[in-house]
């Protein structure tokens, strides 16, 4: 298709809108993509984006997974008395028109715009949460919340999530553009980078943002063979600074002790539920419900499986879990140190069990299984790797999809600002798939 001036200002600055939006504000990522939408409905009706594009992208599986999420909805709706959110489930379909303009106007050239700008954003809003650390507010004067620094976000305390879920994204952009300068500076480059968004979650103290960073750190050191003994020398770095900085920050310490603290009120979980421990494997058990349990997710993660247990097939719908945690029936007859019920359990896997079913949980599966097919496919086919930025920039979007797989406790999977995290990683990935892929 070709493009004009306009039209890659309209896409690039749509795209950097959104992304930027869902730090300084997600009222504005919800408008942007609505108007993108708008857009894309115009496009379609005048015939620029033919009706093969979209029926013909070979994610017919989103078609089906949208039109059971409405057969689930329907269902649900007649047999629960708090049935599940109408609007969460007609509105989730805004998402894959983001895909579908992705596939059809992300260029080479939009895509590299959209990444420099992205990129500037995490080094800034990371050295804004590092800034906070030390003074107590940020650059205009936010204070830090529970001594976690949380920059824009306010008292929203998810500023080190979204630098671990992106911060590839900076990394990869930099490496991309920098490989044929000396070895010596580029890994300065790479190192200072890559401390920066370090430093950053470490500071913010987040434990699952942590956990992020460790798998997509370590995916990224199996996947680039080239910076293998680099990213090796880094991590040795990290784990010192680490270790000095929890030695001598207690307020950052603390946490983590009260996290992996494998007692509570001087018992484990296995103690003050009277469940004996006779074996080896119930010890195990034992100290991760105990660790699990000081989290908060233990309970919530009981009774979303709880749910599904006696919702197998197609859960009690989307968004239900808030509604259904609060149910007698679905609360085990144990001890837990915090409440029962919440929004969501903290996993992704468990809250689309007791929500979608084993059903629900089979789209996701072959959705991953896709993925990961299509990964191997286009870079087996070595396509990609005449095109040094984007043989680099796919990989990284891949580790950011499987380190998005892979983390135990986590936030909701259909709240909004997830799925915008979800769904950006997958368009731009496919994005540089549909480019080179042999089939396409």
């Amino acid at each position: 298709m070709t493009f004009n001036i306009e039209k890659e200002n309209l896409i690039s600055f749509g795209l950097i809108g959104i992304i930027f939006s869902l730090v300084f504000g997600r009222f504005f990522s919800e408008l942007i993509l609505f108007f993108f939408i708008i857009y894309f409905l115009s496009r379609l009706y005048t015939k620029e984006i033919k009706l093969r594009e979209i029926l013909f992208t070979k994610f017919y599986l989103f078609y089906f997974f949208f039109a059971y999420l409405i057969i689930n909805f329907l269902i649900n709706h007649y047999y629960y008395e708090d049935s599940p959110s109408a609007s969460r489930v007609f509105f989730y379909f805004r998402f894959f028109i983001l895909f579908l303009i992705c596939k059809i106007y992300l260029s080479e050239k939009i895509l590299d715009k959209v990444l420099k700008y992205f990129s500037f954003l995490l080094i800034f809003l990371s050295l804004d949460i590092i800034f906070q650390y030390f003074v107590g507010y940020n650059i205009i004067g936010l204070p830090i919340i529970d001594s976690r620094p949380s920059s824009f976000f306010g008292k929203e305390l998810i500023a080190d999530s979204f630098i671990s879920k992106f911060y590839l994204f900076g990394f990869g952009y930099v490496f991309g553009k920098i490989d044929k300068i000396n070895n010596f500076k580029k890994y300065l480059i790479l190192f200072s980078i890559l401390f920066i968004f370090f430093i950053a979650i470490t500071m913010a103290n987040g434990r699952a943002s942590s956990l992020t960073f460790l798998i997509s750190f370590t995916l990224l050191f199996l996947f680039f063979r080239s910076l293998r003994l680099f990213l090796f020398v880094t991590s040795l770095i990290f784990l010192l600074f680490s270790f000095l900085f929890l030695e001598h920050q207690s307020n950052v310490s603390s946490r983590w002790i009260s996290a992996f603290n494998d007692k509570y009120n001087n018992k484990t979980f296995f103690e003050i539920n009277k469940i004996s421990k006779s074996s080896f494997k119930d010890k195990v058990i034992d100290k991760f419900y105990t660790v699990l349990d000081n989290s908060g997710h233990l309970p919530l993660m009981t009774i979303a499986f709880n749910i599904w247990s006696n919702n197998k097939v197609i859960g009690t719908g989307l968004g239900s879990f808030r509604h259904e945690c609060n149910l007698e029936k679905y609360k085990p007859p144990l001890k837990y140190k915090y409440d029962s019920c919440s929004t969501h359990p903290h996993n992704y896997y468990l809250e689309i069990l007791s929500e979608l079913g084993v059903i629900g949980l089979l789209f996701f599966i072959i959705f991953t299984f896709k993925i990961i097919f299509d990964f191997f496919l286009v870079y087996k086919k070595m396509l990609v790797r005449k095109y040094f930025f984007n043989h680099v920039m796919i990989k990284i979007f891949f580790i950011n999809f499987l380190s998005f797989t892979l983390v135990l406790t986590s936030g909701s999977f259909f709240n909004n600002w997830v799925s915008f995290c979800f769904w950006i990683n997958i368009s731009f990935f496919y994005s540089i798939y549909f480019r080179h892929s042999p089939k396409t």
